[in-house]
């Protein structure tokens, strides 16, 4: 149950890495639907030959009238996203890649609280790290032989995911030149391809987009980092 004190909600737990069936949760009953803004904490865990990172998701579900709007972000110390509503159901879950790893499960500590309010307006938006459990990404990066194409890779429906961050770098250390590899956005054919920078940037998505192709045409492999922005 949330603690509800004046006008906001908390909830504090614990989550267990590779641990999919636990969760903690939070239901906050607003008086009338406003705007109000999740604000979250999750503690850095040190996984086998990585640095401490966050490894836990959010599920946000805003609901207006019994209809329901959805977004899923990858949270840390500080991650803020907003909505309106006349409720608000949060879910927090472990997102460690279920294969690999370390072996013996984890403890970490996360907390989630509501207020009304916006969140502060910064340079990015909340954003979403790529699943692991297909195999495809590592810490939302992915490998590129050169001159060749990824897969395609589906963009999250059930997340609200509205911008993609992209760089590319060589492996090798080799200078990649900007513009010399290629993110396609696409449904059946191209809607638009937009060149990565190893500065990297962030690039709007087609509302129609459902996957993302990488086409390196340097000879040499890259490997491109992909961050989905969320609205909110």
């Amino acid at each position: 149950m949330a603690k509800r004190d004046y006008n906001g909600w908390s909830r504090k737990g614990l989550l267990v890495t590779r641990n999919r069936t636990d969760s903690l949760s939070l239901q906050a009953d607003l008086d009338f639907p406003e705007t109000h803004c999740v604000q979250f904490f999750a503690e850095n865990v040190q996984l086998p030959g990585l640095p401490p990172r966050s490894v836990a998701e959010a599920i946000i579900i805003w609901s207006v009238g019994g209809n329901n709007l959805q977004r899923r972000v990858s949270i840390g110390n500080g991650t803020s996203v907003y909505g309106t509503g006349q409720q608000v159901n949060v879910t927090l879950k472990d997102a460690t890649r279920l294969s690999g790893g370390a072996a013996t499960p984890l403890q970490y500590k996360v907390s989630v609280q509501v207020a009304k309010g916006v969140r502060p307006a910064m340079q990015q938006p909340p954003i979403l790290i790529p699943s692991e459990d297909d195999g495809t990404w590592t810490q939302g990066r992915v490998n590129v032989a050169g001159a060749a194409s990824s897969p395609d890779i589906t963009i999250p429906k059930d997340a609200g995911v509205i911008s993609v961050f992209a760089t590319a770098v060589s492996p090798a250390g080799t200078a990649v030149p900007d513009g010399s590899v290629l993110l396609e956005q696409r449904t059946s054919e191209i809607q638009r391809e937009s060149g990565i920078s190893t500065s990297g940037l962030w690039l709007p998505l087609s509302p129609n987009a459902e996957l993302l192709r990488i086409t390196n045409t340097n000879a040499f492999e890259v490997q491109v980092g992909i961050l989905y922005g969320i609205d909110g």
